[in-house]
This record gives C-alpha cells, structure tokens and sequence, in this order.
C-alpha cells in the first residue's frame, strides 16, 4: 500500500488504446505517454476505463503497461493494471486507489487492515509472493474477525469478488489453517468492523511484495 507519496497532485488520466488495423499500436501508445507528460499530467492510468481494457488480451495489457513505464521513464507515476479482472480490481485497490484519494486530499488513503481468524484451511504453495484470497469477514459476538473464502475464487470471475467484503493476505509459505490468525484487508469496514475506533486496524505495508490474486 502506499503510504507516502508527496509528488502525486493534478490528474492521472486513462490512456486511450490506439489501434491500428486491427492491433495495438504500441507506438503511438507510447506517444500519447508523452503528450499527456507534456501537458502537465501527473501520472497516467493504463488499461483503465476509457482504454477499453475487456476488449484486449492479457499480453497486450501488460505490454501497454511496459510501453508506459517505458515512455514515462520515471517522470510521472505509471498505475497499471494487471490482465485478469479480479487481478486489476485487487491491484486497483492496493495500489491506485490509494494514490488517488491522496490526489484527492484524503489522509486515509489504505483501506484498513485487521487481524482476524481463518474459517478453514486457507491452502496454497509457496511462490515467494503475496497471495489475496476473496473472503466473507464477520465479527462474532466476542468481536473475532472469522474469514471464509467465496466460491469460484480465480483471478478471472468477478462474480467472487462481488460476495466478498475482505481479502485474506496470505504470505509466501502453505498458507493458513483453520483457526489460525490472518490478516484481512476490508473492502467493506463498516460492515465489519461496525463502529470499532481505528485503533482495530493494523498498520501494514505491501510495497516491498509481490502479489498474486487468487
């Protein structure tokens, strides 16, 4: 998550996909990098609304995204988002949002985090990265935080992601077992957390992770 990030003000656009009889034309992609650094944006967005992201493969996606960092050359912040949906909503949540809301002025920019306790088996293998699972979160009546995944958890069904109100962070390793602490991130605090003060919430950074959404 982002938690300092005092270069970011104005506007971060998304950038239009150009196309060229019938392919993307990274070329020109690049160019309308440039046009929009020129004029005084303050980032760009790549693969975000306007950019048509559905209509694209996943390798044409993260090319447009290499293509901008590329051309941005470290002048502006790039926010890019990954291939699959899920992967561009969580990455979205992790790292856009957050610096948007700062452009906006808002000094809660991370979305909280807080120690609960897995439902069940929370499995996975270790990759040496960060894995986010799609959970339900509830509070039981001793104020335990207890996560239970959603069904069709993949990184390409957005139906998951529409039941779910939290995100499991699972570190590199084979994951969590049932009743055993995790870390979840809430997309829906007051729906869960009620009206528990900020101390509940976890400070915690994942700058310095890689990510995998599963």
């Amino acid at each position: 998550m982002i938690k300092s990030v005092p270069h970011l003000k104005g506007s971060v656009p998304p950038v239009v996909t150009p196309l060229k009889a019938g392919a993307v034309d990274y070329e020109r992609y690049a160019r309308l990098i440039e046009f929009q650094i020129a004029n005084g944006s303050s980032g760009v967005l790549v693969n975000g609304t306007s950019a048509e992201p559905s209509t694209l493969s996943v390798p044409e996606r993260n090319r447009l995204v290499d293509t901008a960092i590329e051309a941005a050359h470290r002048r502006v912040p790039v926010f890019g988002l990954p291939g699959n949906p899920v992967s561009a909503l969580v990455s979205f949540e992790l790292f856009a949002r957050p610096g948007l809301r700062r452009l906006a002025g808002d000094r809660r920019i991370n979305r909280p985090v807080v120690a609960g306790r897995a439902g069940h088996h929370f499995l996975r293998r270790s990759d040496g990265k960060l894995h986010f699972r799609q959970v339900t979160a509830r509070r039981d009546a001793q104020g335990v935080v207890w996560a239970a995944s959603v069904e069709g958890t993949h990184s390409h069904r957005l139906s998951a992601m529409t039941k779910a109100n939290a995100l499991a962070i699972l570190r590199d390793g084979d994951g969590v077992r049932e009743g055993d602490p995790v870390d979840l991130l809430l997309l829906d605090p007051e729906g869960v957390a009620g009206d528990l003060d900020e101390s509940w919430a976890l400070g915690w950074d994942t700058s310095h992770e890689s990510a995998r959404v599963r």
